[in-house]
């Protein structure tokens, strides 16, 4: 990959948002074609229904950069495959950038979302991975549970059914880094509810 212009004026993020970044794209050139090969192969593994999930969210990440020749000078240099050429492929569409999705066990979504998380990251998109319980958090690399990534508390029986309130503070690092993500990845979303699905979006 060429090396970042000196002249260039520094991306308009936080501090912390660049350490995410940085988390998680390996420095290193060589780790970094590693990733990348493994990546690819990855990708070539998805059956066509998950290939189809797959570049359809690579399209919708693309289309919401700041700069999409960036982009795709990025995804070059990385030598990841080539997204489907127009009707090659239907591809889903995703009304206000969400998407749910929804399978039985044992049909590849935690595989698919970490492609699609792992293309992410590599493309210096910033990403959240969660989940409502630790064990399926486990499945992601650098997972975490909903109510930790969004500091929203653990409601119990007879707590007060209002509305959840976040004790995430607006200009924090972790605050920062959920305001500048490109992918959100919430798995077992329908164990949350729609007051959890509210507080999240506050």
């Amino acid at each position: 990959l060429p090396l970042p212009n000196p002249d260039a004026p520094p991306p308009d993020r936080p501090d912390a948002v660049q350490a995410h970044i940085a988390e998680w794209v390996p420095a290193d050139p060589q780790r970094l074609d590693q990733e990348a090969a493994l990546l690819a192969a990855t990708v070539g593994s998805l059956n066509e229904e998950q290939a189809a999930i797959f570049w359809g969210i690579v399209a919708h990440l693309r289309a919401n950069v700041a700069d999409q020749d960036v982009w795709d000078d990025r995804w070059a240099a990385l030598r990841l495959p080539n997204p489907p050429q127009p009707g090659d492929m239907q591809l889903p569409t995703f009304q206000h950038g969400v998407a749910f999705l929804s399978a039985a066990g044992g049909c590849g979504k935690t595989y698919l979302l970490n492609a699609a998380l792992k293309t992410a990251r590599l493309m210096q998109v910033v990403t959240v991975a969660t989940a409502f319980t630790g064990l399926a958090a486990n499945g992601y690399q650098g997972g975490t549970t909903v109510h930790r990534s969004f500091q929203l508390p653990v409601q119990t029986e007879g707590d007060d059914r209002g509305a959840l309130q976040s004790t995430l503070h607006r200009g924090s690092a972790k605050a920062d880094v959920i305001a500048h993500s490109g992918l959100i990845i919430c798995d077992e979303a329908p164990m949350g509810g729609c007051r959890i699905a509210n507080a999240m979006k506050e």
